[in-house]
């Protein structure tokens, strides 16, 4: 849920590749990804998303992007009446 938080207010996220985050992310695209073992990759990741403002700016509507149209309390509503409607 952090991610998804972080996305709803136009936040770069760099994360580790657990849960269903493989599922949404695309690595350099809508997050950074890093592997929870490798510190120094994570520092990396860090440092390329301080000094690149292109990347920062990437990110973050992509972030924003996905959230509004994905997990927007209209789409939401949207998925939960055809679920619904395939029930009843």
């Amino acid at each position: 849920m952090a991610v998804l938080d972080s996305w709803a207010y136009g936040l770069p996220v760099i994360t580790t590749p657990v849960g269903g985050i493989p599922d949404i992310a695309i690595d350099g695209e809508n997050i950074i990804l890093f592997n929870a073992d490798e510190a120094q990759s994570l520092a990396e990741k860090l440092k390329q998303l301080i000094i690149n403002r292109t990347l920062q700016i990437k990110l973050s509507n992509a972030a924003l992007n996905f959230a509004n149209k994905q997990f927007s309390l209209r789409q939401i509503t949207f998925e939960m009446n055809v679920l619904y409607d395939k029930l009843f």
